[in-house]
């Protein structure tokens, strides 16, 4: 696919900094629990076990103090303590990409996923790391693997559509999110993926009506809003872009945003497709995607 020149700085702010909304990328790349299968608690001696669990106590408590480095080094320790444990390889995942080093977490995920391959939440957070490092095919496998296994699975089905989106199949995309909205009808960032999905097929009318209805919606973010602006530069509207984009920005802001949009109206086909959604970005910043919820 084309290689696209990064949109402006106050661009990618405001739209924080793209088109298409992940569900919570941190949250995914978090354990869901805190516990080991008893199998694997029994296979260590109480000794280690308790150290292992010492430094992920630390670890933890001194990332939110602020030192994810620090936290990622104890997260390496208790993982050589203990390498058949995934949840020091999760966490270590976790923070390296809170510190935007994409590659680094996936390499710590692919590593969980050695360990326990039916481990969900790793392979979630794999996936939506993959999407951060611009690999929407690879993301793909990982987001089939879980829905084979458990077709009803809202944020695999979220994350499939983003995905496919990425990939330039919006109809595929559409139909993952329909999928995940007949489940979770409330949901902000499936409706607002679906409507800019639907922005990027083309579909102007419909994605803007559907876009209104969740940036007016009561915990719709300036996210949400500056989405919709989006969707009216997509549709080459730019005087309905530019009003909605003033509830959120100063003019200097509004201002460069509505030039990227008329640089939008200049391309078409993928190329239009990456540049709205920040294909192109240097492949280990974190996703130039919004994290709408």
């Amino acid at each position: 696919m084309p290689w696209i020149k990064k949109p402006p700085p106050s661009f990618r702010r405001a739209l924080g900094p793209g088109a298409i909304g992940l569900v919570l990328f941190v949250a995914a790349c978090a354990s869901d629990s805190g516990e080991r299968p008893a199998a694997s608690m029994a296979a260590q001696e109480p000794e280690e076990v308790t150290t292992v669990e010492t430094l992920l106590r630390v670890a933890a408590n001194t990332r939110a103090g602020g030192n994810p480095g620090a936290a990622a080094n104890l997260y390496r320790r208790a993982h050589l303590l203990d390498p058949k444990r995934v949840e020091p390889l999760i966490e270590l995942g976790s923070t390296l990409y809170a510190m935007q080093l994409n590659r680094e977490a996936a390499e710590a995920f692919r590593m969980a996923l050695a360990v326990e391959p039916e481990r969900v939440d790793a392979r979630h957070a794999l996936a939506n790391t993959l999407l951060a490092l611009n690999q929407p095919k690879l993301a793909h496998e990982q987001f089939e693997t879980i829905l084979r296994r458990n077709q009803a699975d809202v944020a695999a089905l979220n994350g499939m559509g983003i995905a496919l989106d990425r990939i330039g199949d919006h109809t595929g995309a559409q139909t993952h999110y329909r999928s995940a909205l007949a489940m979770a009808p409330a949901s902000l960032s499936v409706r607002n993926n679906l409507g800019l999905s639907m922005a990027l097929a083309g579909k102007h009318d419909e994605a803007i009506a559907l876009l209104k209805e969740v940036a007016g919606e009561p915990a719709a973010t300036p996210r949400e809003r500056q989405n919709l602006a989006l969707a009216h530069g997509l549709a080459g509207d730019f005087d309905a872009a530019a009003k909605v984009a003033r509830i959120d920005l100063d003019e200097i802001a509004v201002q460069n945003n509505i030039a990227y949009y008329r640089y939008l109206q200049t391309l078409s086909g993928p190329a239009k497709v990456n540049a709205a959604i920040g294909n192109g970005t240097d492949p280990n910043e974190a996703a130039a995607v919004p994290a709408s919820n």
